[in-house]
């Protein structure tokens, strides 16, 4: 739903992902939505836990929960959320389970995750920020710390500066949502907006064909794409819009262009996951792991 009702901001207590917390912060305040706080743990839990006393726990065994409370607490009473309506949630279980679950059950339409990956090798991006990525029922805010900010703050006050917005698209029926919400943050924001397709290397192909096949499908391929972009441009005529064609594989163009035009923010779409162990792409996973703005992540067909 747009405008975003229910911001998820989920948390491990790393420094990583409470980096995450005031962009959670700054979306909620802007929609006037309610911010979840949510933590879950694979130890069993007793019921209610996060609103049992301190001395309850500790009286039935669970000092270890006495850390967690405080720490969920302290980040409620984090001046970034200073006048929004909070809800804190502690559930049992894997994340990579609970987090598409607790989005489900209290109808999250944005939620921010704060992720370790880094460029390079070496840097994948971790199975549990993947699999949340393909099973999430919602737009997925990926961020990373250190990294370009587009939400700055100080004490209450919040400022989201939208300037340049990267829609990167396949051309297909699964990026239709991402499409959607990449048109209206560009009108809410005033955003300049880059629409980017990469048709991919045809040189796999010459080897197989004659180069004025090869020609042929290209200058086809090609025409048909710009067509389709230009459309898109139509479609947002009222938003100040590039569109680029480029030619290589479509995670490294995309990390290039939003390298270049110091790109405030990327948003992907990514298919329905098929199955509990199916996983986006791999461009979705190397925009994400290879990016130094936020990533956002949109299935499809998630907003209504």
């Amino acid at each position: 739903m747009y405008p975003f009702q229910n911001v998820l901001f989920t948390t491990d207590f790393s420094t990583s992902s409470k980096s995450a917390l005031k962009y959670a912060a700054a979306f909620a305040r802007e929609h006037n939505a309610t911010l979840y706080i949510h933590n879950s743990q694979e130890a069993s839990l007793p019921p209610n836990a996060i609103k049992l006393s301190e001395r309850a726990l500790a009286d039935n065994n669970y000092e270890w929960l006495v850390t967690i409370k405080r720490e969920m607490e302290a980040l409620a009473h984090s001046p970034l959320v200073t006048g929004l309506k909070v809800e804190l949630l502690l559930t049992e279980g894997s994340p990579k389970d609970e987090i598409p679950r607790v989005i489900r059950d209290h109808g999250i339409d944005f939620a921010t995750i704060g992720t370790t990956a880094r460029p390079g090798l070496g840097g994948a991006l971790g199975s549990t920020a993947l699999s949340i990525m393909a099973h999430a029922s919602c737009p997925m805010l990926f961020t990373r710390h250190p990294m370009h900010n587009f939400v700055y703050y100080k004490g209450t006050q919040t400022n989201i500066a939208l300037n340049r917005l990267l829609f990167a698209t396949s051309l297909s029926e699964s990026d239709n949502t991402a499409k959607r919400l990449a048109f209206e943050l560009a009108r809410a924001h005033q955003s300049e907006l880059t629409i980017i397709h990469s048709i991919g290397s045809f040189l796999g192909y010459i080897q197989a064909v004659s180069l004025s096949k090869i020609i042929d499908v290209e200058d086809r391929v090609r025409s048909d794409a710009n067509e389709r972009l230009s459309q898109l441009a139509k479609e947002a005529s009222d938003i100040t819009t590039e569109t680029l064609l480029t030619e290589g594989s479509p995670s490294e163009e995309v990390l290039r262009i939003a390298s270049e035009k110091d790109i405030d923010l990327i948003i992907l779409g990514t298919a329905k996951a098929t199955s509990s162990t199916s996983l986006p792409g791999r461009d979705a996973e190397r925009i994400v792991r290879g990016a130094f703005c936020p990533v956002l992540t949109i299935p499809q067909g998630t907003l209504s």
